[in-house]
């Protein structure tokens, strides 16, 4: 708050960088410190990347901060609605472009004279988890140019990140004084603060002295401890005070971190991520299933609900609700759009992590440490069984006409009825499988020959299906994304080697 309210640049850098290895709570300070503005009445502007919502579009960040200086300055309103009546291709451009030509440069340079002239503070730019950004290194760099050639005068920039080698090579040349870095914070003055977390979110065990060690277990990461409270106290099923004090203690019996031998990236994290899933891939009966279920989760392309997960796994929504709610530490259902969110990153991290998630062991009934098993979650094979499934389902969904319109020389505004007939068709299951089996398909490991099962589903969709599924699109309303997805099929296949006569057939 010293670097906001500090008016000479020479004290206070553009750019403020706050950096910080996963779940020691950046997201909770740039909320934070949103909230400080907000009661102080200065303008700012905010935007909390995310790889589970769509967020993680840099594109998004772009347009979003642009709409929301256009509400606080006229001027600049002005400036961008000039330019967007000359050229709307901007919002969609590459990110340089938009940069250049949309929330900052161009505009905000024909304001800002306008806005020193009425002594109009010029706001603050908190920008979250630049990391979890599809192109957030780039987004970086664009900024600092723009800035360094002096066409954002006035705007603060504060930015946290995780600290990525690309970003950390970016933001080297900060000065000191425009830099936190978390994880240098000495852990005795985190300490006291989490303590006094554990006692007001576990209050039945506040007079507890293992809540102590608790909080010197968490070693200054602030999700250590609020998976913990999740994992000792869950909201849906209240434990009572003695399965409360045995759950303290599981956590609490679990040993010193211990890297593995072919890896120095483990967390101290990993640990509690291993003892919640060890409970809950216990049975090996239902272990592979669980496990399917979990890494669908992961590689979704999209948050969906738990009749999507079933559809998507084949399995029933009651085995698909028992799976989320035995990892109610890690994943959560959504109150607003009944979809399964986990609530920090590091959680999917950690699985797709062969080196980290590959030895799990699984407690008794008493926790102590029984078998190993793994978990690892291999994206690539997991994101070919969902392509296949995607197929699987157009295959079964997908024909002509699917809403039995009377006539294709009418058009879909003049037919009365049709919404509810395209809410009857389409499942959330196919709309999105309709959407996203391309992102599946070209995230999968691509086939070595022809002879790959996803290679002949592929050529029977193009040949079969590909002129229904572009009318199932556009009835959906996502006609626009065709040529992407697409694109996105025509990337996988590039990479399988296939004969000239075979390619000659999709061609």
């Amino acid at each position: 708050m010293a670097w906001v309210n500090e008016k000479d640049p020479a004290k206070a850098p553009p750019v403020y960088w706050l950096s910080g290895l996963a779940g020691l709570g950046k997201t909770t300070i740039a909320y934070t410190i949103c909230e400080l503005l907000d009661e102080a009445r200065l303008p700012f502007t905010s935007f909390f990347c995310s790889r589970q919502l769509d967020s993680r579009n840099s594109k998004l960040l772009v347009t979003t901060l642009c709409r929301d200086l256009a509400e606080r300055y006229s001027s600049y309103a002005a400036n961008v609605l000039s330019i967007l009546e000359t050229n709307s291709n901007a919002v969609d451009a590459r990110l340089r472009i938009q940069i250049d030509e949309l929330p900052v440069a161009k505009p905000w340079q024909a304001s800002i004279a306008h806005l020193n002239d009425r002594d109009i503070p010029t706001p603050i730019v908190v920008v979250d988890a630049l990391d979890e950004s599809d192109r957030g290194t780039e987004f970086l760099e664009e900024l600092l140019r723009v800035i360094h050639a002096g066409q954002l005068a006035g705007i603060k920039f504060l930015v946290t990140s995780r600290p990525d080698p690309k970003i950390v090579d970016t933001c080297k040349s900060f000065p000191p004084n425009a830099v936190c870095k978390l994880h240098e914070v000495d852990t005795a003055n985190v300490q006291n603060d989490i303590e006094k977390y554990l006692r007001e979110a576990l209050p039945e065990l506040k007079d507890e002295p293992e809540l102590t060690l608790l909080s010197q277990r968490a070693g200054g990461f602030f999700i250590y401890a609020t998976t913990a409270v999740k994992f000792i106290s869950p909201l849906h099923t209240p434990p009572s005070l003695s399965e409360m004090r045995i759950h303290l203690q599981a956590m609490l019996s679990i040993g010193p971190l211990t890297p593995h031998a072919d890896s120095d990236e483990r967390l101290l994290v990993d640990e509690l991520y291993e003892r919640i899933l060890g409970v809950a891939v216990r049975d090996a009966r239902v272990r592979a299933t669980r496990l399917r279920i979990l890494h669908t989760i992961l590689c979704a392309e999209s948050r969906i609900d738990i009749s999507v997960l079933a559809d998507l796994t084949n399995t029933d929504q009651d085995t698909v609700k028992k799976v989320v709610e035995s990892l109610h530490a890690v994943l959560f259902v959504s109150p607003k759009d009944g979809c399964v969110y986990w609530y920090h990153a590091s959680f999917p991290d950690f699985l797709f992590s062969q080196a980290r998630a590959s030895i799990v062991n699984l407690p008794r009934r008493n926790y102590s440490a029984q078998q190993a098993i793994n978990v690892f979650c291999d994206a690539a094979t997991h994101h070919g069984d969902l392509a296949r499934r995607c197929f699987s389902v157009m295959q079964e969904s997908l024909h002509f006409n699917m809403c039995k319109l009377p006539s294709s020389f009418v058009y879909d505004s003049e037919l009365a009825g049709l919404d509810s007939s395209i809410d009857k068709k389409f499942s959330l299951t196919v709309r999105y499988v309709l959407r996203h089996w391309a992102r599946h398909l070209l995230r999968a490991v691509p086939a070595k020959n022809e002879t790959g099962d996803l290679i002949y589903s592929l050529k029977d969709f193009l040949c079969n299906m590909l002129l229904f599924w572009i009318e199932a699109m556009n009835l959906i309303g996502a006609n626009y994304e065709c040529s992407s997805l697409l694109k996105d099929a025509e990337s996988w296949l590039e990479r399988v080697s296939l004969p000239t006569y075979f390619k000659a057939e999709f061609s």
